[in-house]
């Protein structure tokens, strides 16, 4: 409600350091078992008077992948390089006045997904079967899926104090670009590949007035304006075979999106209960112009027949959409301080997610924005002289127009899955046993349906592992995608702190459910743990030293799972293997 575009699903805030008023900083290094090396120096200190800054220089380069081509004998899931930089500058003219300035760049090249392998359990529909090893990170591909991204951005933040409220200025610019060529084959034989070039633009400014620390009313009212333009060039999906098959796609979609907000919170009769209200209104506008080529001759290379003259190429008409959501959304809440130690909530929010267009495919029809209805009760305690600390809450929400993702052969598109309820309860703790150890876990329990999709892609596997392709079918009652039943998860950390420095160790384990990758539930990731250890020395003079291994059981965990009609069922890894290392972090200056 408080800031930033709409959503449905909650917000991750990232926020960066700031800058301190004395010199100081940080290097680090790390490599690890698949000859990832990476570094990181970060300065800080001040420029002049009333003006500090700090800078941060990141780089990474892998020297062995994860996995192989079978094919071709190259490696493939490796780090090519990673170069980022970030700097960011305080001023403080007044006492009332404080004024950031911020900037980032990023140069990114790898092999990390993209590459896609056979189903386990499956088999080609018109290919013979490929070669596998034990390494589910080993691919059989005519090449290797590579992704470039490139891109920064910067932005300025002001805070003024007004005496009764702070106003705050945020403006931000991004601009970044993504090319990636995927082979969609399942096999060494080329049958299906994409490749396309990305470009997105962004601009946001967001004014907001917020009330001080010392009101007893707390309040927040603001504006919000987003614009976005997302260019597509040469999206191409290549079809082998006699004859081949090139479907070129160029889009673009802007979107404008503006909106009002406001929120405050009032005590009510005593400081112990406070009932919160808030209001957000959006007007949102997207654009989208678009045409698809389809060309097709004797090779990808030559669309010309024996005397030169092409075979086909057939320019589909120009495409050109607009859609347009204004919503008003609220969230109401109410806590109580049960005892100095325990508050108890209860809320209800109403959220949008907007719709859009598929770039990559001129003839989807574009999808309609997401709504959700969101109720929750629960409480936050501290109890035991605060060596135990517990949230518990409960939660029933209702999508409308449900976003989903949907593969159209070997590309995906996001499609409307109509109704779906969510309902569960979490919790997470934290337990100090003695001063050296302590516990750290969490658990969620989670019921995801549909309750409404009657034009899902229904896959139709057969006895030998193939399919003749999905149907349309009704998926009320199925699990929605990527929600899992159960998810847990739990960390145990020992501390000893000696003259000479200090002493951790700690060891941590995240077990997840059966996870269903598409509306029918067949294809799915069996239920996992995923474990993980440090050992790590840090002297009194703020040198580190760590010792550290994550996925040590070596779960090989899809990223992704599809059906690329007509070749097969295709999944991805992209999540890393078992992987240990080391790193040395050097501090100097207070921290």
């Amino acid at each position: 409600t408080l800031f930033g575009r709409n959503a449905t699903g909650g917000v991750i805030q990232l926020s960066t350091r700031d800058p301190l008023d004395h010199f100081s900083g940080q290097i680090r290094t790390e490599i690890d078992n698949y000859a990832t090396a990476r570094g990181n120096v970060y300065l800080t200190g001040p420029l002049a008077q009333d003006v500090t800054a700090n800078l941060s220089l990141s780089g990474a380069h892998q020297g062995r992948g994860w996995g192989e081509n079978i094919a071709t004998g190259e490696e493939r899931d490796k780090i090519y390089h990673d170069l980022s930089a970030r700097a960011k500058i305080h001023i403080t003219p007044g006492s009332d006045t404080s004024i950031k300035l911020a900037a980032d760049y990023r140069d990114r090249a790898n092999s990390l997904g993209g590459n896609r392998s056979l189903v386990k359990g499956t088999t080609l529909n018109f290919a013979p079967p490929p070669p596998t090893t034990d390494n589910r990170w080993d691919v059989d591909a005519p090449f290797i899926s590579h992704t470039g991204i490139r891109g920064g951005g910067a932005s300025a933040q002001i805070d003024q104090q007004l005496g009764f409220a702070t106003l705050t200025s945020t403006s931000a610019y991004r601009d970044s670009r993504l090319q990636s060529k995927v082979d969609s084959s399942l096999s060494r034989v080329s049958q299906v590949d994409i490749q396309y070039d990305q470009h997105e633009k962004t601009l946001t400014q967001e004014l907001q007035l917020v009330s001080p620390d010392s009101s007893a009313i707390k309040w927040a009212t603001g504006l919000y304006f987003f614009r976005g333009k997302a260019l597509l060039r040469d999206g191409d999906v290549t079809v082998y075979g006699l004859p081949t098959v090139i479907a070129r796609t160029n889009g673009s979609q802007t979107t404008h999106s503006y909106s009002v907000f406001g929120q405050a919170t009032v005590p009510v009769m005593t400081d112990n209960t406070h009932v919160t209200l808030g209001g957000r209104y959006t007007t949102e506008k997207r654009r989208y112009s678009g045409y698809q080529q389809i060309s097709i001759g004797m090779s990808p290379f030559f669309f010309t027949d024996i005397a030169g003259v092409p075979v086909a190429s057939i320019d589909q008409a120009m495409v050109f959409g607009s859609q347009k959501a204004n919503k008003f959304t609220f969230r109401a809440a109410i806590d109580q301080k049960l005892t100095p130690d325990i508050l108890g909530y209860a809320s209800f929010n109403r959220g949008f997610k907007s719709g859009g267009f598929n770039l990559f495919r001129a003839d989807a029809p574009p999808f309609r924005p997401e709504s959700i209805d969101s109720w929750e009760a629960g409480f936050k305690g501290k109890f035991a002289d605060n060596r135990i600390r517990l949230n518990v809450a409960g939660f029933y929400n209702t999508y409308r127009d449900i976003q989903v993702q949907k593969f159209v052969g070997p590309s995906a598109i996001i499609v409307n899955g109509a109704k779906a309820r969510f309902y569960g309860v979490d919790a997470e703790a934290e337990v100090a046993i003695g001063s050296e150890l302590l516990v750290q876990g969490g658990v969620e329990w989670l019921n995801a349906r549909f309750t409404d999709y009657p034009d899902a892609d229904i896959l139709q596997p057969v006895a030998n592992g193939t399919s003749f392709g999905p149907v349309s079918g009704s998926a009320a009652g199925r699990a929605v995608p990527y929600a899992p039943n159960f998810t847990g998860n739990i960390r145990l950390t020992w501390t000893k702190e000696m003259q000479a420095g200090t002493l951790q160790a700690s060891v941590s384990d995240a077990y997840t459910s059966t996870v269903y990758a598409e509306p029918s539930n067949f294809l799915k990731t069996d239920p996992y743990h995923m474990v993980s250890a440090s050992l790590n020395w840090t002297s009194a003079s703020g040198i580190t030293v760590s010792l550290w291994g994550r996925n040590l059981l070596n779960k090989a965990v899809p990223s992704l799972q599809f059906y690329g009609f007509p070749i097969g069922f295709g999944e991805d890894y992209a999540n890393p293997p078992r992987t240990f290392g080391a790193t040395l972090t050097l501090r100097f200056g207070a921290q």
